[in-house]
């Protein structure tokens, strides 16, 4: 399966939604828990030496994770805590505000509308945190699936309107290629329309602009290549030294078991070797420097280290 089809499996893990305009994007998702209802706005505050960074929840989506993992149902049901959560599981989704270099930094935007409507609360944790869209300065996607662009745009208006967008330029490349969306399976066009429509706001007002490998972006916030998920998947390292942070895309999706077993990957994933072998590299590193991770698809604030278990690795949630 090449990177195309492995599109279309985006179009059949999360919520059906409307798009504005109109898309032909179709979604599907596993059975919701009967706890899986809209929750209230949520955000944790850490200090990365002198840099502040504020955890956000968007919320969650149920997805079908035993159908998704490369293990397969019965396994992945055996590795997490809770059996059923094979069928249902609650995918969090988070985001990460970074007060750095005298800038107000989002690293990505959460579901929007495109999640159903147990996610889509990124603007809530916002302000309940105390800061408004419009005193976004940019906003660094990790890479432009739904749940993390969804939040880019509202009714075709930018919902962050004096940000400028970044993501790696080979991400950008990828998606805005019209040969790789003429070649996409029908069902997951829409994942493009998606992106585009997204984008389109800030491309208009000239505010989306890739950065090349290696280029400087704030001061205090560098681009970490993570491949493998998608062809320019990021993550951000916020500080240095023994003062660090990582924000992770989507180099996890089910902590409780690809920490365990990193060579286990997901059918998003546009190069499944790439990502298990990005997975792997970063995990050993993390280990062994102790860095603090904050992570999308970990449960809130999604804060905390990778450890050594045995031979393998597991998660210690930061208290």
């Amino acid at each position: 399966m090449n990177i195309l089809q492995k599109s279309a499996m985006l179009c059949v893990a999360f919520a059906s939604t409307a798009l504005a305009p109109p898309s032909a994007i179709s979604f599907a998702r596993g059975p919701a828990r009967p706890e899986a209802v809209r929750k209230p706005a949520e955000f944790r505050r850490v200090l990365v030496g002198r840099i502040t960074v504020i955890a956000l929840s968007d919320g969650s989506v149920t997805v079908p994770m035993g159908t998704l993992l490369s293990i397969g149902p019965d396994r992945t049901a055996a590795a997490l805590p809770r059996r059923e959560e094979a069928a249902g599981y609650p995918l969090p989704v988070n985001a990460y505000l970074v007060l750095a270099g005298g800038k107000l930094v989002l690293v990505d935007a959460g579901c929007g509308t495109f999640c159903g409507p147990t996610a889509g609360r990124l603007v809530e944790s916002l302000r309940s945190a105390g800061y408004r869209p419009e005193q976004i300065d940019e906003v660094y996607l990790t890479h432009l699936h739904v749940d993390h662009v969804g939040g880019l745009t509202r009714e075709g208006r930018a919902v962050f309107p004096n940000a400028v967008v970044r993501t790696d330029a080979v991400e950008a490349e990828w998606w805005s290629n019209a040969a790789n969306s003429a070649q996409t399976p029908e069902a997951a066009k829409g994942t493009f329309d998606a992106a585009k429509a997204m984008l389109e706001p800030y491309i208009a007002a000239g505010r989306f602009r890739p950065f090349a490998k290696g280029e400087p972006l704030v001061e205090g916030i560098r681009a970490l290549a993570e491949p493998g998920h998608t062809p320019g998947h990021s993550g951000y390292v916020v500080g240095r030294g023994r003062q660090k942070l990582v924000i992770w895309g989507d180099l996890v999706h089910a902590v409780e078991v690809q920490l365990d077993d990193p060579k286990i990957t997901i059918a998003f994933d546009s190069a499944p070797a790439q990502a298990a072998a990005t997975r792997q590299g970063e995990l050993r590193d993390l280990a062994s420097t102790g860095a603090l991770v904050a992570a999308a698809h970990v449960p809130f604030p999604g804060i905390g280290r990778v450890g050594r278990h045995g031979s393998t690795f597991a998660w210690k949630a930061r208290r």
